[in-house]
């Protein structure tokens, strides 16, 4: 349980580093107490994943930055990002995101009982609110407690992340704003910082884009993204395979089949009955594909999220409604709809999986 709350604290830094100005490619490179850690496995791929992102922002070919416009940078950013306010930031997300997130949580759904129990999911879907409380109570009547402690244990964690992000943060902001603006520009930035209402703005700056205020506004407004964003799969896809193809060996002329020939050391001749050998055997397993396909999903130890049953299409009628009607609420109403989403993926998975 810890290591998913872990993950979804680590989203409000990600999120951050999202949310800044233009400085994120000059701050990305982590210092190195966060990228050389221990890791339960997967270390190498951490460590990949860290050297691809730091490629992919490096600005080792920018023109070097004049010392003294750096300097009028470095406090612009000391404004901006003063010491500690990283990890007293880090500290108040806690509170203003984790928090609520655990306590909008369902808990025990009635399909999460049924599959822990062995009880009807029709059955279990039946069971009054009363009913499910009473059998929380009695499966994980701790929950409250366990969800507390987690909190606490995580809590030291993401401050000391927050610490250890600033000074490699401040130094991107500086560098940034010392390309992005001029000696003038940041020096009359430098002096309204340097007012008690300047020096209240940037103290903020960076913090009240995860006031309850906003983040109310966001989510409100999350139901309407989500929605357009599902509703734009199926045109998208369909746009997708207008987009140029790989091209075919048979679609390559003789002089291309001749130039490819001497560069992977085959000739026209070769290439082409390898074409042919690659046709036939896709016609020859085209049939076979689907079972495959089953039999690969078989084989994962988790399900992906692309099992027919997440697909809204094969969901019941009342039971996408019932979505719909949920989504576009506000994220008060956010473990309501976590519950009937569970819901019509349970119904729609124990009926498909009833036609195989």
């Amino acid at each position: 349980m810890l290591k998913s709350l872990l993950k979804i604290a680590a989203a409000p830094v990600a999120l951050m580093l999202g949310t800044l100005p233009a400085h994120a490619a000059e701050a990305v490179t982590m210092p190195l107490s966060l990228q050389a850690g221990p890791a339960a496995g997967g270390a190498k791929d951490e460590a990949a994943i860290f050297e691809m992102f730091a490629k992919l922002f490096d600005t080792a070919d920018k023109t070097p930055i004049d010392p003294a416009q750096l300097a009028l940078g470095q406090k612009t950013s000391a404004a901006l990002l003063p010491e500690g306010a990283y990890g007293k930031m880090m500290d108040q997300m806690i509170g203003t995101i984790m928090k609520p997130i655990l306590e909008m949580a369902p808990g025990l759904s009635a399909s999460m009982i049924a599959t822990q129990t062995g009880m009807d999911y029709e059955a279990a879907e039946k069971l009054t609110e009363e009913q499910l409380k009473a059998i929380a109570a009695i499966i994980d009547p701790k929950r409250r407690e366990r969800e507390s402690g987690a909190l606490n244990l995580m809590r030291p964690v993401i401050v000391e992340v927050g610490k250890q992000l600033e000074p490699p943060m401040r130094e991107g902001i500086a560098r940034a704003y010392a390309r992005k603006f001029s000696a003038a520009q940041l020096t009359e930035l430098n002096g309204f910082f340097a007012t008690p209402t300047g020096s209240a703005y940037a103290a903020e700056s960076f913090a009240i884009q995860f006031d309850p205020e906003v983040l109310s506004a966001a989510m409100q407004a999350m139901p309407v993204m989500m929605t357009k964003i599902m509703g734009s799969f199926g045109d998208l896809e369909g746009q997708m395979k207008a987009l140029p193809q790989e091209r075919k060996l048979t679609e390559l002329s003789a002089a291309e089949l001749d130039a490819l020939g001497k560069l992977v050391g085959r000739t026209p001749a070769e290439l082409t009955a390898h074409a042919k050998d690659m046709a036939e055997m896709a016609a020859a397993t085209e049939d076979t594909a689907a079972s495959a396909v089953d039999a690969a999903e078989a084989a994962m130890a988790a399900e992906t999220g692309s099992e027919p049953w997440y697909d809204r299409t094969n969901w019941a009628a009342e039971d996408a409604a019932t979505v719909d009607a949920l989504e576009a609420q506000s994220s008060e109403i956010i473990g309501k709809q976590m519950e009937a989403e569970e819901a019509a993926i349970s119904r729609a998975k124990a009926r498909l999986e009833k036609k195989k």
